[in-house]
């Protein structure tokens, strides 16, 4: 253990270095957990061999089984927020994928504008969706479509 500080005054505290956060991919945690199975559940010697949290060795055992169907390099396993509206996402989806088989680029501008489009023409046809006359087609929503 390495202690930092001035050796010289005394009113000042110590500081311990602070643990670095690390983000494991699901092959990582599935090698920790194949560990933690192999060395007689010993939670606690796991956690050190690895450096983390006992309660993260546990968290992983418990999410064994979703992890061995997700794919290995995906760092969490939550799919995410729910679109707020997922008809009109599916409709823009379906436009981008014709777009693409068709050989047309497809850019964050075009996406944008579609959207927007979309949005006026259910309106028009009697399809309400609550909110989306205001809504934004923000670049930080077309980063989570």
């Amino acid at each position: 253990m390495v202690v930092i500080g001035k050796k010289k005054t005394k009113k000042i505290r110590n500081r311990l270095p602070q643990k670095r956060r690390r983000q494991w991919n699901v092959r990582e945690k599935l090698m920790v957990i194949n560990f933690y199975e192999n060395n007689n559940r010993n939670v606690r010697g796991t956690a050190k061999k690895f450096n983390i949290e006992p309660k993260q060795v546990r968290d992983w055992a418990k999410k064994k089984e979703k992890m061995l169907k997700s794919a290995p390099h995906i760092a969490k396993i939550h799919p995410g927020k729910s679109p707020k509206y997922p008809n009109l996402e599916e409709e823009l989806f379906s436009w981008i994928t014709e777009k693409r088989d068709n050989g047309n680029a497809v850019n964050r501008k075009l996406i944008t504008r579609k959207a927007i489009s979309l949005s006026k023409n259910r309106r028009n046809r009697g399809i309400i969706d609550r909110g989306i006359a205001g809504f934004k087609f923000s670049s930080k929503w077309l980063d989570g479509f």
